[in-house]
């Protein structure tokens, strides 16, 4: 048997019908367990995340919370949460919208490359016997699905807006809930983009966090509205007329009114 050197390795210069079908065995084992692995981490990550979200939306009084299960739409949800919390700050923003939408192609993006990578790979296996009669630039030509392109001019911007859309409505939920945290928690999210549902579960039975000097306070029914600062509240008591010296001291301070009482002239006997 003949060994070709390929550029990526020496080659037999045939295949039996068993190193054919063992390589299938292979491959598709490869990849039945890849795909396995893949569905338990997203079923795990996608449970505390639907819990987490289906809980802040419900607390802010928001419609339709339950749509934080359904995969794929429950970033629509995400991008509403980052919304209300704009409109409850005098803000209008679409999150909402633009996650979903960018969450969609990213999702067909997903799918067909995980089957151009399985077409490429039974291309590789089906085309091994004549692999000696290519160039290696044909052979990966011959091999090579026609979406590898397409996937290939898709996928960095959609990547890129998915990431950022990712990290800003991370930012604004974290910030609203765990403002002291926030910033780690989206820096924690760029590297590693499984960590947001699990954030959002662990905010989900926290009260929001209301900046001094908002109109719109209304964040929860558990939520008091701000106060004003300590030594801004006006501590002016209204006293009733001094029975004794006839005075009204209804306009005057607690500290005024006890100085008057104090000064009154004696009673006579």
């Amino acid at each position: 048997m003949v060994d070709y050197d390929f550029g990526f390795g020496t080659m037999p210069e045939t295949f039996t019908a068993d190193d054919i079908e063992f390589i299938w065995a292979i491959f598709n084992m490869i990849f039945i367990v890849g795909i396995a692995i893949a569905f338990v981490f997203f079923v795990v990550t996608h449970i505390f995340k639907a819990i987490g979200l289906q809980k802040i939306a419900e607390k802010r009084g928001m419609d339709n919370p339950w749509m934080a299960w359904i995969p794929v739409v429950n970033a629509f949800t995400t991008g509403a949460i980052c919304d209300d919390i704009n409109s409850k700050r005098g803000k209008k923003s679409y999150f909402g919208i633009f996650y979903l939408i960018v969450s969609f192609i990213n999702f067909i993006v997903l799918f067909l490359a995980m089957s151009s990578i399985y077409e490429m790979g039974s291309n590789i296996i089906t085309h091994l016997n004549i692999i000696d009669a290519y160039s290696e630039a044909e052979f990966f030509n011959l091999i090579s699905s026609s979406n590898i392109m397409l996937l290939s001019t898709l996928s960095f911007p959609v990547g890129i807006g998915h990431t950022v859309l990712l990290l800003m409505t991370t930012h604004k939920i974290m910030s609203e809930y765990t403002p002291d945290s926030a910033v780690v928690k989206t820096v924690l999210s760029f590297f590693f983009e499984f960590l947001p549902p699990f954030f959002f579960f662990a905010a989900r039975n926290k009260e929001p966090y209301v900046p001094y000097g908002y109109e719109n306070p209304a964040y929860g029914a558990n939520t008091p509205p701000p106060q004003m600062p300590y030594n801004q509240q006006n501590f002016t008591q209204q006293t009733p007329q001094n029975p004794q010296t006839g005075i009204d001291n209804s306009s005057q301070s607690p500290l005024d009114a006890n100085v008057d009482v104090f000064n009154e002239p004696p009673k006579s006997e």
